[in-house]
């Protein structure tokens, strides 16, 4: 009968969008530092995503015009997290945005997360941070996946000076089969 092989052919349609989501829901990890405890004096300001969720980061402006770099955590972190290396970035010299990706710290939480999604948080913020009349140049500081990220926003502006990747991943597919959550996704 075809009404089986239409059944079948249903609940893979319906079935597999959503099972996809619940492999790519990243762990929530608590956030334990805010910026006054690295010593760093911060704005929270909130950025609005491409699908209209709210974006958190802190803006460390320097006291006079500088270059402005954005930092991204990876997978399951959070802006509290990428705190540390706070202090001497700024000391070096920059103003920091340190954001929170969708699903991560204290931004809103969306169906699911990509790291062409952490890519689009990335430009969100580049573009707020080139509005800001003291921002001398644009870099990017990236972690694991928003390291890749990081890169994949980078292959497509023309606005950035530098971007550092920590951790970044080789290649998608080796991440994929790798990562003990959702290494049982099908080829």
């Amino acid at each position: 009968s075809i009404g089986v092989p239409v059944a079948i052919g249903a609940v893979a349609v319906i079935g597999l969008p959503r099972w996809l989501r619940t492999k790519f829901v990243p762990p929530q990890r608590d956030q334990p530092h805010v910026p006054e405890d690295v010593g760093l004096n911060a704005e929270e300001v909130w950025l609005t995503a491409v699908d209209g969720a709210s974006l958190r980061a802190w803006h460390i402006p320097q006291p006079k015009p500088a270059p402005l770099l954005v930092v991204i955590h990876g997978w399951g972190g959070n802006a509290s997290l990428m705190l540390p290396v706070g202090p001497i970035l700024f000391e070096a010299g920059y103003s920091l945005l340190v954001l929170d990706a969708r699903n991560h710290g204290g931004s809103d939480h969306t169906d699911h997360m990509s790291m062409p999604r952490f890519a689009q948080d990335i430009d969100v913020a580049l573009d707020w941070a080139a509005d800001l009349p003291d921002s001398l140049s644009l870099g990017l500081l990236g972690h694991s996946i928003g390291a890749g990220a990081s890169i994949l926003s980078c292959s497509r502006r023309s606005d950035l000076s530098a971007v550092v990747a920590v951790g970044a991943f080789s290649h998608p597919w080796e991440l994929m089969r790798e990562a003990p959550t959702i290494a049982r996704m099908p080829r």
